[in-house]
C-alpha cells in the first residue's frame, strides 16, 4: 500500500514523505495523482495545476523543500497584516514619519505608523488608533503635525498628536469637529473623499480632495459603470486652519482618457518648483490605468482653474501597473519633495504567501520629485537607500566591455540575490540593446528580464513557475513596457544610467531619471539567484561602470 502525506511547516517549509511497504519499493517510477496542486516541485518532479507526481522512490523517502524568499526586507511593510495607500507623510522634529493603511487579520482597516530619523533605519510604531481609509498630512500654523481623516461626502476631521514632546508621535486625538461644515457641498457625489494637503507658496493651506462630476444617477461612487462621471479635483484654503474657503473644482479630466474618478489626488509646489516658476504639480491616481501620474500646471483665477503645461495626460510614474496610490511630502530641511507608493500585486504568490501573516504588499522606496521651471519632471531614489549597501561591492567594475552577443554570469560570491542594488553606466551611443537578467535560475528556466534600448525604451519581464508566460495579467503583470523618454544621443559624453533593486519579490527599475518600471517576480526555485548582463546588439558595449552591493534590511 501506499501512504502520502503533505505537511506545510510554518510558511516556508513543506515537508513531503513517501512510503511504501518494502516489498513493494522496487527503486522504480512510482505515479501518484494528487487531490490538489502540489506547489513548488517544478523543478524537482514533473507538477501541474492538475496534479501528476512522479518521484523515484524507496522504502521511505522523505523530501523537504524550503521557499524562496518573498518578503522584502528594505522596502517598507507592516509586521503583519495587509497594506495600502500611504496617507500622511511629514518630518517632525527630524523624524521622518510614513502613514499608511492597514488590514489587519479582522477589520476594520486602520492607519498604520513608521518612523525613521535617516530614512534607512525604520520603526514600526503602536496603531496610531485611526479607523479610516483615506487621508493626508501637513504641519499647520503652530508648528503642529495635522492629518486631515475620514472624509465622506460632507465632512472632513483632523487628527492631532496627543504629545507633541514625544519625537515619535505615538499618540493620535481625532477631532469631532467636522472642519468643512457649512463650506461649499459641490454637486459631485461623493462630495469629500481622498483629501489630502499642503502649504504653499501663497501662504495658504490647502486641502486637495478627489471628486467626481456625475452625469446621471443620484448617490453612490463614480464607478463609469452604474454611475457614469468624470474625474475632478477640487480645493479648499485658509490661512488659520479655523475657517476653509472653497476655491473650485481646479482640475477636470475626461471620463475617457482617465476613468470615471481620480483617487489619491495631491496638489504640491515646494520642494517640487521653484517659486519664480509660478509652477504647481497635481499628484493623482486613475484606477482605470492603475498608475500614478504627476499633472504639471499653474493656478489661475485665484486658483480656481489649472492651466496644465507639458504633457496634458501628466507624467506617468511608473510603467509597472502595480505601484499606486502615492503620496509626497515636503521635507523642508533638505528643501525636496519625497515620494512613496504603494506596491501591489502579489495574486502570483502562488502558495508561497498562502499562510504569510504579512499580506504581500510594501511601499516603494523614497523617490525625490522635481520639476524645472520647463516643466520637465525628474526623479531619482532618496540617496540615503545608499546607505543600505553593504560595501565593499560584490561585484565592481569599470570600463568593462560586452562583446557582441555576449553573455556575462556575476560571480554573486555567497549572496543569495534577492537583496541587490545593480548600478550600471554606459556610453548611449554604443547601445543597441543591453539586459540584465536576475533572479535568474542557472538553465533561465526562471528569469526576470530587464531590457534597454535609447530608441525601444526598458521593457521588464518574469517568468517563472507562477509566471510562465509575459501575458498582462489581471492586476499583476507579467510583463511591463515604458517608452522611450530620452533623446537618442548625439554625443560621446551622453551616459546612460540604470538603476535596478531586487527585494525578494519586488524589483525597481529606474533609467536616467525619467522611466521607471516595479513589478513582482515570485521565483519557484531556491537556485534562481544568479544575475547575467547580456550585450543582444551586434555591436560591443562599454559600460563605464557596472557595481552590485548586496544591501541591509531597513528595520
Amino acid at each position: 500500500s501506499l501512504h502520502v502525506r503533505h505537511e506545510r511547516a510554518g510558511s516556508e517549509k513543506v515537508a513531503i514523505w513517501v512510503c511504501l511497504a518494502p516489498q513493494t519499493a522496487r527503486g522504480g517510477d512510482i505515479g501518484l495523482k494528487a487531490r490538489e496542486s502540489l506547489p513548488m516541485v517544478s523543478h524537482l518532479m514533473k507538477w501541474s495545476q492538475v496534479g501528476l507526481l512522479t518521484i523515484l522512490i524507496g522504502p521511505c523517502l522523505s523530501i523537504q523543500m524550503k521557499f524562496p524568499n518573498v518578503r522584502p526586507k528594505y522596502h517598507l511593510t507592516p509586521e503583519g497584516g495587509g497594506l495600502n495607500d500611504p496617507n500622511g507623510l511629514f518630518k517632525y522634529k527630524g523624524v521622518y514619519h510614513v502613514f499608511h493603511q492597514f488590514h489587519p487579520p479582522q477589520p476594520p482597516v486602520e492607519w498604520y505608523h513608521q518612523t525613521s530619523r535617516d530614512l534607512v533605519t525604520w520603526t514600526r510604531q503602536p496603531l496610531p488608533q485611526i479607523p479610516c481609509i483615506s487621508g493626508g498630512a501637513v504641519i499647520d500654523p503652530a508648528g503642529v503635525p495635522t492629518i486631515f481623516v475620514c472624509p465622506n461626502e460632507t465632512s472632513v476631521h483632523i487628527a492631532r498628536p496627543s504629545n507633541l514632546s514625544d519625537p515619535y508621535l505615538k499618540s493620535w486625538t481625532i477631532s469631532a469637529t467636522n472642519i468643512v461644515e457649512g463650506t461649499y457641498k459641490p454637486p459631485s457625489v461623493p462630495g469629500y473623499w481622498d483629501v489630502s494637503g499642503y502649504f504653499g507658496y501663497d501662504g495658504l493651506y490647502h486641502m486637495v480632495v478627489g471628486s467626481c462630476n456625475k452625469s446621471s444617477g443620484t448617490g453612490g461612487y463614480c464607478d463609469g459603470g452604474k454611475t457614469t462621471g468624470n474625474p475632478e479635483v477640487m480645493t479648499l484654503v485658509t490661512k488659520d486652519f479655523k475657517t476653509w474657503k472653497y476655491v473650485g473644482q481646479v482640475w477636470r479630466g475626461s471620463n475617457v482618457t482617465y476613468g470615471p474618478r481620480t483617487e489619491c489626488p495631491q496638489m504640491m509646489d515646494r520642494g517640487l518648483v521653484s517659486k519664480d516658476s509660478g509652477l504647481v504639480g497635481l499628484l493623482v491616481s486613475f484606477p482605470y490605468w492603475f498608475q500614478n501620474t504627476v499633472i504639471i500646471g499653474k493656478l489661475e483665477n485665484n486658483g480656481s482653474s489649472f492651466k496644465t503645461v507639458g504633457p496634458p495626460e501628466g507624467h506617468i510614474l511608473d510603467y509597472g501597473g502595480i505601484l499606486y496610490a502615492g503620496q509626497t511630502m515636503y521635507d523642508e530641511d533638505n528643501d525636496r519633495r519625497l515620494y512613496w507608493g504603494w506596491i501591489a500585486g502579489n495574486k502570483n504568490c502562488g502558495p508561497m504567501c498562502a499562510n504569510a501573516s504579512w499580506g504581500g504588499c510594501a511601499l516603494s522606496l523614497p523617490r525625490v520629485l522635481r520639476v524645472n521651471d520647463r516643466g520637465d519632471l525628474t526623479w531619482d531614489i532618496a540617496p540615503e537607500i545608499e546607505n543600505l549597501r553593504i560595501t565593499p561591492a560584490i561585484f565592481s567594475e569599470t570600463n568593462l566591455k560586452l562583446e557582441s552577443m555576449s553573455k556575462l554570469q556575476v560571480d554573486l560570491k555567497e549572496s543569495n540575490g534577492d537583496s541587490l542594488e545593480i548600478l550600471l553606466n554606459l556610453m548611449k551611443r554604443d547601445i543597441g540593446s543591453l539586459s540584465v537578467l536576475v533572479r535568474a535560475s542557472p538553465d533561465l528556466s526562471e528569469m526576470t528580464t530587464i531590457e534597454f534600448d535609447p530608441l525601444l525604451g526598458l521593457t521588464v519581464c518574469t517568468t517563472s513557475v507562477f509566471q510562465p508566460t509575459p501575458d498582462r495579467l489581471p492586476s499583476q503583470p507579467s510583463c511591463a513596457r515604458a517608452p522611450a523618454m530620452i533623446p537618442v544621443p548625439n554625443s560621446s559624453s551622453s551616459v546612460a544610467n540604470i538603476r535596478i533593486f531586487i527585494d525578494a519579490s519586488i524589483v525597481e527599475v529606474h533609467v536616467n531619471s525619467r522611466i521607471s518600471v516595479t513589478l513582482r517576480v515570485f521565483p519557484s526555485r531556491l537556485d534562481s539567484r544568479e544575475v547575467f548582463i547580456v550585450n543582444k546588439a551586434s555591436n560591443p558595449i562599454d559600460l563605464n561602470e557596472a557595481r552590485i552591493w548586496e544591501m541591509n534590511g531597513c528595520y
